[in-house]
């Protein structure tokens, strides 16, 4: 979520197309097609310019060490010298003196938006807390995903606006996170379901066969491209590769009851079993299909290592900036 910060000031045109190189290394950190994201950031970037109704883009998650991209986010915002005191207290991870100061900072408040402003001071305090999805198990994943997400809702969302989430289908069903027990893990889609009924609306995307990409073993491990699983008869996968159709979008609710699995691929999962036993209707709205998959062609070979590599870095280039200033 506080990497999206200098992705949203991009799409809306705040910061120069020079930064583009940035955002393109800081993609690189996630297990996607880096190459294709930057794509369509560029794309909604020239949306944007086109129209009033400006889209914005919010992360749900939060990266170890947030204070790297709140380092980016106050100078490209104020500039080097009137970004200084915020740079001085994010390297102590002083998150309660920044919203302090921040508060008090006619500048900063002059040059954002009320809702930007109140969403940065929101972030700021969810630091304070310092879970990440690298702490551990992080056993609260999916809620403190519910209150990122709850936020930007309640923050930026007018009448007939819509919010779209692009996530993992075990985060965006409407019961529970797929690989955990049912009674500890709500998903982030449970959660939404819960507060707004039917003004949520949850799609899954499924393959039915092909290439994939995945971790040779661990996450530590390198990706790998593996073939898909041959559908399980009970699954929508099997039923939909008998429609003579490259790709096509059905209602949940019209599928047949004999259908009682999907395919779901989280990372880790190499040789385990791909399809899970549920109500497809009760989790999701509609399903879309595609009948073939190709591998990520513009992933990095190791991950998890080019992620802690870049942080490392980024680290000391930001303690090199505020020697300098």
């Amino acid at each position: 979520s506080d990497m999206c910060l200098k992705w949203d000031l991009y799409v809306n045109g705040i910061i120069s197309e020079k930064i583009a190189s940035d955002i393109e290394e800081e993609l690189r950190c996630f297990f996607d097609d880096s190459a294709s994201f930057l794509d369509f950031l560029k794309w909604l970037k020239c949306y944007n310019s086109t129209t009033r109704s400006k889209v914005h883009i919010f992360g749900f998650n939060t990266l170890a060490q947030p204070q790297l991209f709140f380092f980016d986010y106050f100078r490209l915002l104020l500039g080097d010298i009137n970004s200084l005191p915020y740079l001085r207290l994010l390297k102590k991870e002083n998150y309660r003196g920044i919203i302090d100061h921040a508060l008090t900072d006619a500048r900063l408040q002059s040059i954002m938006e009320p809702e930007d402003f109140n969403y940065l001071l929101f972030l700021l305090n969810e630091s304070i807390e310092g879970r990440t999805i690298f702490n551990g198990e992080n056993e609260n994943r999916e809620f403190d995903m519910w209150k990122r997400a709850d936020k930007i809702i309640q923050q930026y969302l007018k009448k007939d606006n819509k919010v779209v989430i692009y996530a993992h289908s075990s985060h965006i069903n409407k019961k529970n996170d797929f690989f955990f027990d049912v009674q500890k893990k709500p998903s982030l889609g449970n959660y939404i379901h819960k507060k707004y009924g039917n003004g949520y609306f949850s799609i899954c995307f499924q393959v039915g066969r092909g290439k994939y990409t995945q971790d040779d073993s661990g996450v530590f491990s390198k990706t790998v491209i593996d073939t898909l699983q041959a559908p399980m008869i009970t699954s929508f996968e099997f039923s939909a590769l008998v429609a003579d159709n490259s790709y096509f979008y059905y209602p949940a609710q019209k599928l047949s009851d004999d259908i009682s699995s999907v395919r779901a691929i989280g990372r880790e999962r190499k040789n385990t079993n791909q399809f899970f036993f549920c109500s497809i209707k009760k989790r999701f709205n509609g399903v879309v299909f595609i009948r073939n998959s190709n591998q990520l062609n513009r992933i990095e070979k190791y991950p998890f290592f080019y992620t802690n590599g870049f942080m490392q870095n980024k680290k000391v280039q930001q303690q090199k900036i505020l020697k300098e200033l």
